[in-house]
């Protein structure tokens, strides 16, 4: 057995990207260390990843070992000794698949579901629709789907139990339903599992939610749908069929004042989420 780090870093959807990359790397007989370095504290999050060994939060603690990691690292790992970068080579292509070429460099080849990543997951049934509009406050707002209200309001209306996740800055203000604060991140999983469907932005939440199994509807505005692909089915991608998106690695980003992007109808949101619900 080989012991490899795998570095999980920047934003929770980045982690759940790198998932299908370290449960293949642990079938082919790998000790697994998960050294993580995120924008907000993760730690006990992925310390309840059953392909994992140890998870660290210090270099220190790696022991030399070979740090691979995907598209998005933090500076200082970039000068740290004998780091491979899976890079994402354009915005077109798959983030966890190009990840996943750290497993197939070393033999892994095939499919595989990452849907049992989470150790003791609770799966029961809470809620039947969960709403995620989060875009990491101001940084993110053009992720922000204007329409999350109205799509649940419709479920709402029609006797649904909706849950809403994510916090004050997230544009939670105003959308009905049951708002959801999970007291610790690592419990997180525990309330999107009790959801039948999750609606949500292109956003860490939502691909949690996907990484579990859980049915999503991923919205995207001016990210690229085939780069931020979720690893999990079932799912439903929609965004706007215009020319200039995805802008998100683009000078288009800052140029734009538009965001004609977010103008997806609210009815294709819900026929959507619909019929994952009657599926």
């Amino acid at each position: 057995m080989k012991s490899l780090a795998v570095g999980l870093a920047s934003g929770l959807g980045n982690c759940v990207m790198m998932l299908p990359a370290v449960k293949a790397l642990k079938s082919l007989g790998h000790r697994i260390t998960l050294y993580v370095q995120t924008d907000f504290p993760t730690t006990g999050l992925w310390r309840r990843c059953v392909y994992a060994d140890e998870v660290l939060e210090s270099p220190a603690l790696l022991n030399g070992h070979r740090l691979l990691c995907g598209n998005w690292i933090p500076p200082s790992w970039r000068h740290m000794p004998r780091v491979t970068q899976y890079r994402l080579p354009q915005i077109h292509a798959s983030e966890w698949r190009s990840n996943l070429r750290a497993a197939q460099a070393m033999g892994w080849k095939g499919e595989l579901d990452v849907s049992d990543w989470c150790r003791n997951l609770d799966r029961t049934p809470r809620w039947d629709v969960g709403i995620a509009p989060g875009c990491k406050g101001g940084t993110w707002l053009r992720k922000r789907y204007p329409g999350m209200a109205t799509v649940a309001e419709h479920f709402v209306s029609t006797g649904q139990r909706v849950a809403i996740f994510g916090r004050d800055d997230d544009g939670v203000a105003g959308i009905p339903g049951q708002r959801v604060a999970s007291p610790r991140i690592e419990l997180l999983p525990d309330y999107l599992a009790a959801c039948r469907v999750v609606i949500g932005t292109e956003s860490g939440v939502t691909h949690l939610a996907s990484s579990l199994g859980v049915p999503t509807v991923m919205i995207y505005t001016a990210t690229s749908e085939q780069k931020s692909e979720p690893v999990c089915k079932p799912n439903r991608m929609i965004h706007m069929a215009i020319p200039c998106r995805p802008c998100v690695s683009t000078s288009h980003w800052n140029a734009c004042r538009d965001w004609k992007c977010r103008e997806i109808p609210p009815a294709t949101v819900i026929s959507q989420a619909e019929e994952l619900l009657n599926g």
